[in-house]
């Protein structure tokens, strides 16, 4: 209590002064507490801090992830054929070319004036000596001034495995296998045939 509010309560507290004294500690306790609450601070009750709530870029997260095809100077290697094939076929062609060379030039070759025409052997056929004239002489090389390695009697067979060529007389000459022996026999001299074709039967 403030000085001024004691001596107010010393000077009611004579006995003729109870009753207002009561009063006036009632008022004074009133006033009192009214004050007290007046002057004491409200407090107002705060929420609690609120949480940060991490929000999850739904999107970004669900987004499918593109593709990007990136271009490249590099080409695609276009599948080539076997080294090995490659030579095979190379080397069937170049054989095939060979071999029409050979028969282009046995054709020249086989129109040769000095024998009978046209010619009625070709390579790979079987053959004989022509029924009536002489043995035909095997020799080494195509012409008359060879070796001659063997006779062929007369209806005897032969392989002709090469030729025609013809010498400097313009005969005709075919390479044949008589018994396992290889040289040249001429096909005919003028408008004779010395050698036949053997027909098959």
């Amino acid at each position: 209590l403030t000085e001024t509010e004691f001596a107010r309560v010393a000077l009611l507290t004579t006995p003729n002064h109870t009753r207002t004294v009561e009063a006036i500690l009632n008022q004074f306790l009133t006033e009192t507490q009214a004050a007290a609450a007046t002057n004491t601070p409200t407090i107002t009750p705060t929420a609690p801090p609120t949480e940060a709530v991490i929000t999850e870029d739904i999107d970004a997260a669900t987004e499918t992830p593109t593709r990007t095809t990136q271009s490249s100077n590099t080409s695609t290697p276009t599948p080539t054929p076997d080294q090995g094939q490659t030579q095979t076929a190379e080397a069937q062609q170049q054989a095939t070319l060979l071999q029409a060379a050979r028969d282009e030039q046995a054709t020249l070759q086989a129109n040769c004036p000095g024998s009978p025409l046209p010619s009625r052997l070709r390579t790979g056929i079987v053959a004989r000596v022509t029924e009536g004239g002489l043995p035909s002489r095997l020799r080494a090389q195509p012409t008359t001034n060879s070796e001659v390695l063997v006779s062929i009697p007369q209806l005897d067979e032969f392989m002709v495995v090469g030729g025609p060529e013809c010498d400097e007389q313009q005969l005709r000459w075919w390479q044949v296998d008589y018994q396992g022996t290889v040289g040249w026999v001429a096909e005919g001299v003028g408008e004779e045939f010395y050698l036949e074709p053997v027909r098959q039967e």
